[in-house]
C-alpha cells in the first residue's frame, strides 16, 4: 500500500481515539494493531480513519481485562484483514464470563458483610442468641482428641492449599465441627465453600452441615473439649452438633481472634 493524502499519523490516531501513542505502539508490536503504512524513508508509522474503530475495540478488550493476545486469531496479519464481527462476539462472551464472575464476587462480598454484621451483634450481646444458617458444603479433616490453637492454624494453612490447588473457592467460615455419629462423636476442622453438592457426593473430604436453626455464644478456643462441654451441657447431654468458629467481625483483630460455639437449637 502506498502513502496517500487519507492517511493520519500516530499523533492524530492518538488524539482521535484518546489513546495515547506509546499504547499504539505496544499494539502494533504485539500485532493486534497494524500501521496501514510505514514510511521506509522515515520508519513514520501511518493508519487510516478506519482503524479507529480497531482502537476502539482494542480499548475494550484493555477495559474489559481481557489480554489483546486473544484479538490475534482474528486478524490476518499479511493482509491487515480484521474478522470484526467474531472479533467482537468473542468480546462480548468474554466480557459476559467476567461480568458473571464479579456477580459472584459481589454476591460473596455481600455475605460476608451479612455475616460481620450478625458477628458485631454476638460481640456485643450477653447470653445466647438464636441465629440461622443454610446448608454448607464443608472441606473438612478428622482431628483425635484436643488440638491446639497454634495445630488449627497449621492445619488450616494446609486445608486452604488443597482447596487452591484444586481450584475451590472458600466461603470464608472456619472452625471446628463436633457431632455425635451413631454414638461416637467425631471432630474435625473445616472450611466452608462454594463447591456444589452433588460434586461431592460419597466423599470422605466433605461434609454437609444442613441448614438449621442454632444458638450461639461468645467462648474461648480452648473451651471445645469434652470436659468443659459435660461442664457447659450436663454430663450426656451435649447436643449432636457443635461447631466452634471464628466470629468475623467489623474490626477484626487478627492478634486476638474471637469465637463463637454455636449449636443446634432442636437440641
Amino acid at each position: 500500500m502506498k502513502k496517500n493524502n487519507d492517511f493520519i499519523t500516530i499523533g492524530q490516531l492518538s488524539k482521535l481515539t484518546n489513546v495515547n501513542a506509546k499504547s499504539l505502539r505496544y499494539y502494533e508490536k504485539i500485532g493486534v494493531l497494524i500501521p496501514a503504512f510505514v514510511d521506509p524513508a522515515n520508519d513514520y508509522r501511518y493508519y487510516t480513519y478506519s482503524q479507529i474503530h480497531l482502537v476502539s475495540i482494542i480499548q475494550f478488550y484493555v477495559e474489559m481485562g481481557i489480554p489483546l493476545i486473544e484479538l490475534l486469531p482474528f486478524i490476518d496479519t499479511e493482509t491487515g484483514t480484521v474478522n470484526l464481527r467474531h472479533q467482537m462476539q468473542y468480546g462480548i462472551d468474554a466480557a459476559r464470563q467476567k461480568l458473571e464472575y464479579l456477580e459472584n464476587q459481589i454476591a460473596h462480598a455481600e455475605r460476608l458483610t451479612r455475616e460481620m454484621e450478625r458477628c458485631d451483634h454476638i460481640m456485643k450481646s450477653k447470653g445466647l442468641k438464636i441465629c440461622k444458617t443454610s446448608v454448607k458444603i464443608c472441606y473438612a479433616l478428622p482431628i483425635h482428641g484436643s488440638i491446639s490453637k497454634q495445630q488449627y492454624y497449621t492445619l488450616l494453612q494446609h486445608m486452604y492449599n488443597d482447596l487452591r490447588k484444586a481450584d475451590i473457592r472458600h466461603n470464608g467460615e472456619t472452625g471446628i465441627l463436633n457431632y455425635a455419629d451413631e454414638g461416637e462423636r467425631k471432630s474435625y476442622v473445616y472450611i466452608d465453600t462454594d463447591i456444589a453438592e452433588q460434586s461431592v457426593q460419597n466423599s470422605r473430604y466433605f461434609i454437609k452441615i444442613p441448614a438449621q436453626k442454632f444458638y450461639c455464644e461468645r467462648t474461648a478456643f480452648e473451651n471445645l473439649n469434652y470436659t468443659w462441654l459435660e461442664q457447659r451441657f450436663g454430663y450426656g447431654r451435649i447436643p449432636y452438633l457443635l461447631t466452634l468458629s471464628e466470629l468475623l467481625t467489623s474490626e477484626y483483630d487478627t492478634g486476638n481472634t474471637a469465637f463463637e460455639l454455636r449449636w443446634n437449637a432442636e437440641a
